[in-house]
């Protein structure tokens, strides 16, 4: 397919390049479990969590598994 829009990681190549990126590095897991921590002690890290998915939860760079 190649590339399919404007945006940065709208290529093969980049949506390949986030696929390896999350496999080296954690980061939706690390997400995922702070978005599950009690919001009363938590809130902060939460928000961080939830900006972060904001940010980069599209299909094409967070895994949708």
């Amino acid at each position: 397919m190649g590339c399919w829009g404007i945006k940065p990681y709208e290529t093969d190549s980049a949506a390949d390049w986030f696929g390896d990126l999350w496999d080296e590095f954690p980061v939706p897991s690390k997400v995922e479990e702070t978005l599950k921590l009690d919001l009363e002690g938590s809130h902060e890290e939460i928000r961080a969590a939830a900006h972060l998915l904001v940010q980069l939860g599209d299909t094409y760079i967070w895994p949708v598994d």
